[in-house]
Order: structure tokens, then sequence, then C-alpha cells
């Protein structure tokens, strides 16, 4: 009874981001207003959360500097709103370039080279260079991205789900 829960569970979550992923890649122009105070209070949630569990943990190996840097970026975007989405998109493409420093560090410790992993990281380079050079021209085109990956994901989670 519980994994048929978890899975009408995760079938729930799949569906939403297909719909997530669809509004994204049709109406990118009308939810690019709210961007700003989602991603403020999704931020400021976010790291308060992670730093509320790293404090508590009494762990001295975790990092709380990210977590900060979350908070901040959600209080910028609450106050500046529209304003808020050339920092939202250039932050985007720092945390992109930061997940494919991390890929290329992992490559480099496993020497294991997966050539659909790096073409999709020259990919992502090349988006947030695009993102970092005019944030407010490309940040439609990015959420137009974004849903398309929201509802390829969904796909491949689908398909593992299946096998499993």
């Amino acid at each position: 009874m519980k994994k048929l829960f978890g899975r009408i569970e995760n079938l729930v979550i799949l569906i939403a981001l297909v719909v997530f992923g669809a509004l994204l890649i049709a109406i990118p122009q009308y939810i690019v207003h709210v961007v700003p105070y989602v991603m403020g209070v999704g931020l400021i949630l976010y790291g308060c959360f992670n730093l509320i569990m790293i404090f508590r943990s009494g762990d001295r190996e975790a990092k709380p500097g990210r977590q900060l840097l979350f908070l901040v970026v959600g209080l910028v975007s609450l106050l500046q709103r529209r304003g808020a989405l050339a920092t939202i998109g250039v932050l985007w493409a720092i945390l992109t370039l930061l997940d494919c420093a991390e890929e290329i560090n992992e490559i480099y410790e496993t020497r294991e080279f997966h050539l659909f992993a790096i073409l999709w990281m020259l990919v992502e380079i090349v988006l947030s260079v695009m993102l970092m050079h005019d944030p407010m021209e490309h940040f439609v085109f990015h959420m137009r991205i974004l849903g398309a990956e929201f509802i390829v994901h969904s796909f491949l989670r689908w398909q593992a789900m299946k096998k499993a």
C-alpha cells in the first residue's frame, strides 16, 4: 500500500512538472511577472530552512555561505520586484556555471568521459553566458528552455519509474 501511494505521489509531481513546463513554454511573458515574488519567497524559505538545519546539526563541515547567498538574493528579489529579473538571471547563470565546474571536477577526478554529459555542459555554459550578457533580453527565452527541461526530465523519470 505504501508503495502504491509513493507511485501516486510521484505521478502527481511528474504531472505538475509537465503542466508547469508547458506553461513556461506557452506563456513565459506572463509568468515572468511573478518570478521575483516566487523566487524571493522561495529563496528566503530555502535559505532559512537550510541555515536552521545546518546550525541545528552542529556539523562543522557544513557550508552555510551559499544559504546566506540564497537568503540575501531572495530579500533583494522581493525589494526590487521587476528589477530583480536581472539579478535572478545572473544568479541563475552563475549557479549553472558552478554546477558545470563541479561536473568538470568530477570528470577530472574519475576520468570518466560521457559524451552526452559533456555536450549538455557546453550547451549550459553557452546559455549561461547569454544570460549573463543580457539577462533581461534572454530571461523569457531561458524560461522556455527551463519548461522544456521540466518536461524532458519528467518523461525520463516516468520511464525510470516504469522500470522500477
